[in-house]
């Protein structure tokens, strides 16, 4: 392996010593009397003992989760009952740090529609609040399916945080997807409520997406109220703006649910048939999002940048990753890639320095371009330097356009 994947990066000490991955086993030792040699020890651990590894990711990172006496009952497939008896929400563990550090960036934007944006934790926290005032309004409650049309913005952070909030189901395809894409996800899971941008710049052409988003509403037949991003004109007839319907700040209000309580819907490829819907938990996502930050999340007060489509769950990787652990959420919307102005030598560079392709997508971070305290290899560095294949696709998921 060592022959085939020559290591180009290696962390410093003092790097590795700083990463979440090394506070969690000093933590490990310190609290819970466990002593690992290296990160293979650390992973057998996790594997062999899931009680005494997921209970110690909950109190290490202080998730909101309580009223759990089991981890996992029973050890079967499907079936499979995560902390039975647990109450948490997702969204409470994102705006607890509206509390803590209410004045500090909780989101950047730079897109070609809006430009530059930041958002600190107390605004983002005051519009989310206000969104779920006008969910409300609009008659969801508790398990109501709530879907976007929205690129990677703020606003999509805002809904999704106000839908699940208040016990709500989210759910979101790309601006860029085709008629019959977006329909065949969402007429699946009888959405309440229809949330959509207008349309977008790319590569400085106005991209108008009003002509698609009225006939998928007219053909979306559960829906009860519809908002519009309003980035190219006023909100049509039928329609509440979204700058109209987020006007008043108010104080989000979160209802706790149960630890398996569906937070959003994902969807497969669609390749074989019909998209498959996926349902994921709200507690199985807080624990899974800060389980994988020892390995790969930006250190404290750090940035982690999404370049890249919305879709499968790599908006939701964002906020596992950044957001939720009180990070700062960089999120990018521009037709050229980031140039690389940094060099793997130097193992830290700005927000868009270092980034790396895999079927076009391109992730880039705040933090070295691997996981810390891992090894950069020359398989890694393969996905970074290959040319992302962009080739035009009718009506599927496969447009390049942000």
């Amino acid at each position: 392996m060592a022959e085939d994947n020559p290591i180009l990066w290696t962390p410093s000490a003092e790097r590795a010593e700083a990463s979440s991955m090394a506070r969690f086993i000093r933590w490990l030792k310190a609290e819970r009397g466990l002593d690992f040699a290296d990160y293979h020890a650390l992973w057998d651990w996790s594997v062999s003992d899931l009680d005494g590894f997921w209970t110690a990711i909950i109190a290490f990172f202080d998730l909101p989760v309580s009223g759990w006496s089991e981890v996992l009952p029973e050890r079967k497939m499907p079936g499979a009952d995560w902390f039975p008896g647990a109450t948490t929400n997702f969204a409470a563990q994102v705006l607890r740090h509206a509390e803590t550090k209410p004045d500090a960036v909780a989101v950047v934007l730079q897109s070609e529609t809006f430009g530059r944006q930041e958002l600190t934790w107390a605004e983002l926290a005051a519009r989310v609040g206000a969104m779920q005032a006008a969910l409300r309004r609009m008659g969801v409650t508790r398990g109501d399916r709530v879907v976007a049309i929205l690129p990677n913005a703020p606003e999509a952070l805002v809904a999704f945080l106000a839908t699940v909030g208040m016990g709500a189901v989210w759910s979101l395809c790309a601006p860029d997807m085709g008629h019959s894409a977006i329909l065949d996800r969402f007429r699946q899971i009888e959405p309440k409520v229809l949330i959509a941008q207008d349309g977008y710049v790319h590569a400085g052409k106005q991209i108008d997406k009003r002509p698609l988003i009225q006939e998928l509403a007219g053909e979306l037949t559960s829906l009860q109220a519809k908002v519009m991003v309003e980035a190219l004109a006023p909100a049509p007839a039928g329609w509440q703006g979204w700058a109209a319907a987020t006007a008043e700040p108010a104080a989000p209000q979160i209802e706790s649910v149960a630890f398996s309580h569906p937070i959003w819907i994902v969807y497969s490829s669609g390749t074989t048939g019909n998209p498959k819907p996926i349902v994921h938990g709200h507690g199985a996502r807080a624990a899974r999002g800060r389980q994988a930050e020892p390995a790969s999340g930006p250190r404290p007060r750090g940035s982690l940048l999404l370049d890249d489509l919305v879709g499968l769950d790599h908006v939701e990787f964002a906020m596992d990753g950044a957001v939720s652990g009180g990070h700062r959420g960089a999120l990018r919307r521009r037709a050229e890639p980031p140039r690389p102005a940094g060099s793997l030598a130097h193992g830290r560079a700005r927000a868009s320095d270092l980034f790396r392709r895999r079927r076009g997508l391109l992730w880039a971070a705040k933090r070295p371009v691997c996981g810390r305290g891992q090894n950069w290899t020359s398989r890694r560095s393969d996905l970074w330097a290959r040319p992302a294949r962009r080739s035009a696709k009718r009506d599927t998921t496969g447009s390049t356009a942000r």
